[in-house]
């Protein structure tokens, strides 16, 4: 765009130093004395009969043209007009079309034209580099934000405790992966067991807090269902998945509102009865054990951010 605005503007100034040198040739021209003479007509008078009239001086070129007068008459005076072929030089002839025949007014339009056009030329580069200045600053702007901003990921760290007789716990921890602190963080963690292993249907609640997580740093949050003993034999015998899911909403850092949601299934494999004191068959028969991340992945539905 720079390269058409500079084409614009030395074509502009070529233009007006081009007019400016023909005006300055046709004023020396036209004052250079060459022109044709003109003839002034003078209002006609009576000759005074007491004193003849005086002999006319001696004109300093052959003219284009003459004049013969006869007075027949007190109140009457008859003429004849003799004009001759223009022998003059093609320079004598440009010389009476500039001068005489105003040349240089058209050659002062033709410009003002051209000049007016270059003109709207040099706004429109202006006003289109404008705009690209513009949608280049919010390019940046857009850039910096995308690097700088904050990010919060969120990922699983087990069911602890899963106990029939009392509550299945699931654990999320939320980090801060980006470079400026997440303000405003707020969240929402639910958890539910079912049968189906592709489940689609994770609504999202009431969210709840209002923390700061600074970069590189995480917080951990959980969320709690009722669970019962036929719940706890089923997943045991890997009937049925632990669902464990949320969403957590945050200030970016630039005043953006952003959200992660996310969504973690845990199997059997992470299925762990080992309590303090206690034998595995003691453990399973009282229906008390964690859920550790080896049996957790992220579910096909559920997860996602901005």
């Amino acid at each position: 765009m720079l390269k058409y605005l500079v084409a614009a503007c030395t074509a502009m100034v070529i233009a007006a130093l081009v007019g400016y040198a023909a005006l300055v040739k046709m004023g020396n021209e036209c004052s250079s004395g060459d022109a044709l003479p003109k003839v002034v007509g003078q209002p006609d008078q009576k000759p005074s009969p007491a004193r003849p009239a005086a002999p006319l001086p001696a004109p300093s070129r052959s003219p284009a043209a003459s004049v013969e007068l006869q007075i027949t008459n007190h109140d009457q005076i008859e003429g004849k007009l003799y004009l001759e072929t223009w022998r003059g030089t093609k320079a004598a002839w440009l010389h009476r079309f500039v001068c005489d025949v105003r040349a240089g007014e058209f050659v002062i339009a033709v410009f003002s034209v051209l000049l007016t056009v270059f003109a709207g030329l040099l706004w429109g580069g202006i006003h289109q580099l404008q705009g690209t200045i513009r949608d280049s600053v919010r390019a940046q702007k857009r850039d910096s934000e995308i690097v700088q901003r904050a990010y919060l990921s969120a990922y699983p760290l087990g069911v602890d405790p899963f106990d029939a007789a009392a509550y299945a716990e699931g654990h999320v921890g939320i980090r801060n992966v980006g470079h400026l602190p997440a303000r405003q963080v707020r969240w929402f963690i639910d958890v539910t067991t079912s049968s189906d292993s592709r489940r689609t249907h994770f609504p999202i609640g009431e969210l709840s807090g209002s923390n700061v997580i600074h970069s590189g740093s995480e917080m951990r949050q959980w969320g709690r269902t009722a669970i019962s003993p036929q719940e706890f034999q089923n997943f045991q015998a890997n009937n049925i998945w632990v669902y464990v899911w949320g969403a957590v909403h945050y200030d970016d850092g630039f005043g953006n509102e952003r959200h992660t949601n996310f969504c973690h299934r845990y199997d059997v494999r992470g299925f762990s009865p080992s309590v303090s004191g206690m034998s595995p068959q003691q453990t399973v028969q009282l229906g008390r054990a964690t859920i550790t991340t080896e049996g957790a992945v992220d579910h096909q539905h559920g997860n996602g951010a901005d």
